[in-house]
This record gives structure tokens, C-alpha cells and sequence, in this order.
């Protein structure tokens, strides 16, 4: 009885893996996107941050 129960284990939880595939493909997506966004607001800070540095030189 026992390895049985265990090969139920391992199809179940290949199956859990398979169904678990395809959010994880989308969640991919969703992390490049976000990487992106935070991409173009390090940008913009970078932007900033060299722009009060020139008043700073500027000043001085």
C-alpha cells in the first residue's frame, strides 16, 4: 500500500506543478513590466539627483 500512496504523492504533486506553469509564465510577464516601470523611475531619480547636483555646482 505504501508505494502506491507514494506514487499518488508524486502524480499529484507533478500535476500541482503543471497547473502551477502557467500562472508562473504570466507572473514573469508581469515582474518584466514592473522592471520596466521601476527601470524608468531610477531614470527620472537619476535625472533629478544630476540635475540638483548641477544647481549645487553651480551655487558653489
Amino acid at each position: 500500500m505504501e508505494p502506491v500512496l507514494l506514487e499518488m504523492r508524486k502524480c499529484i504533486s507533478m500535476d500541482m506543478r503543471k497547473e502551477e506553469l502557467v500562472p508562473k509564465k504570466r507572473h514573469t510577464k508581469k515582474k518584466k513590466e514592473d522592471f520596466r516601470k521601476n527601470e524608468k523611475l531610477k531614470n527620472r531619480c537619476n535625472t533629478l539627483i544630476f540635475a540638483l547636483l548641477r544647481k549645487q555646482k553651480r551655487f558653489q
